[in-house]
């Protein structure tokens, strides 16, 4: 969860409060023949706020909150995997939509509280 922490706070600036609340979808990623298959994450977060600005990987870019009916109103140009042609490029946003409202209907806690830290566990690779 670091990593995805790390991720939001160099797209969405450092004052951005958010919470993860766990992985809502996984996915294959092939470049090209130079680098190995990767695996990307989607991690669903809960804002705490919505002090967004441009952090370091997005900086000069306009950033504003959308919900799905707006991005596909205005027919905002998204990168995400495809899940055929008939699903069109937001499902992953509905994806998320629906893994939030299955979450908090059932009160789930946020994936930092059901998680223990293994910093400090001693295993063979950290002694």
């Amino acid at each position: 969860m670091a990593a995805a922490i790390r991720e939001v706070r160099e797209e969405a600036g450092s004052s951005l409060q958010v919470t993860p609340l766990g992985v809502f979808h996984a996915h294959s990623v092939r470049y090209d023949d130079l680098i190995p298959p990767l695996v990307s994450v989607c991690v669903l977060f809960e804002a705490g706020n919505t002090s967004v600005v441009a952090g370091s990987d997005m900086a000069g870019s306009v950033i504003r909150w959308l919900n799905v009916e707006q991005m596909i109103a205005q027919q905002s140009r998204v990168v995400v995997p495809s899940a055929g042609d008939s699903d069109g490029p937001y499902w992953l946003f509905e994806r998320a939509l629906k893994s939030y409202d299955q979450w908090t209907a059932q009160g789930v806690e946020p994936i930092e509280k059901l998680q223990p830290t293994y910093s400090r566990v001693s295993n063979k690779y950290v002694k």
